[in-house]
């Protein structure tokens, strides 16, 4: 009696249980040796995410302040860890800013000083303002800086270092005349 033999045509197409298996394990080595790089790129995402909204209403502030052709501030809250923008008026021909932070702290929790946050943005979590350093004419006032913003587009020269919770920093430094802002990793 003849055999009769198989031609491939009829065999069933498909995988074997040792090549999907294999599969599985390449996949898995592939994303242990690629998870580190994913959690270090998510730890450093708070930070970069704070400095953008630092810098984000530092435009903001500029082009507020040139728009509007009207004095503008920004207050950098160490406390709270926000950042607000107001638009501050002049009362005849003084500078309402010299008082500014001083009647803010008198009026308590409610906002109740001349000018109103015109934007307010909250750091990402774990992310803090470590200190606040401000050339010529700003103003500090219970860990509450203000820095100014001009109709003419200028502002008062500061920088300010940001810390994450694994204490990595960044620094920010804003030039007066161009409004340029520098980031130097520290």
């Amino acid at each position: 009696m003849a055999r009769k033999s198989r031609s491939r045509a009829g065999r069933w197409a498909g995988f074997t249980l040792i090549e999907l298996l294999l599969v599985v394990v390449i996949i898995l080595l592939a994303s242990f040796v690629a998870m580190p790089s994913f959690v270090r790129s998510l730890r450093g995402a708070r930070l970069r995410a704070s400095l953008r909204t630092v810098i984000m209403v530092h435009r903001y502030a500029r082009s507020l302040s040139v728009l509007q052709q009207k004095h503008a501030a920004v207050l950098f809250d160490t406390e709270m860890q926000t950042l607000e923008v107001v638009v501050v008026t002049l009362r005849g021909g003084l500078d309402q800013t010299s008082g500014f932070l001083e009647d803010r702290a008198q009026a308590g929790e409610g906002f109740q000083a001349d000018a109103e946050p015109d934007l307010v943005r909250h750091l990402e979590e774990g992310v803090r303002i470590l200190d606040v350093r401000i050339e010529k004419g700003g103003q500090e006032n219970e860990g509450i800086y203000l820095v100014r913003y001009y109709p003419n587009g200028m502002c008062d020269a500061y920088s300010l270092r940001l810390a994450d919770e694994k204490n990595k920093r960044v620094e920010i430094a804003v030039e007066p005349f161009s409004g340029q802002v520098k980031v130097e990793e520290l």
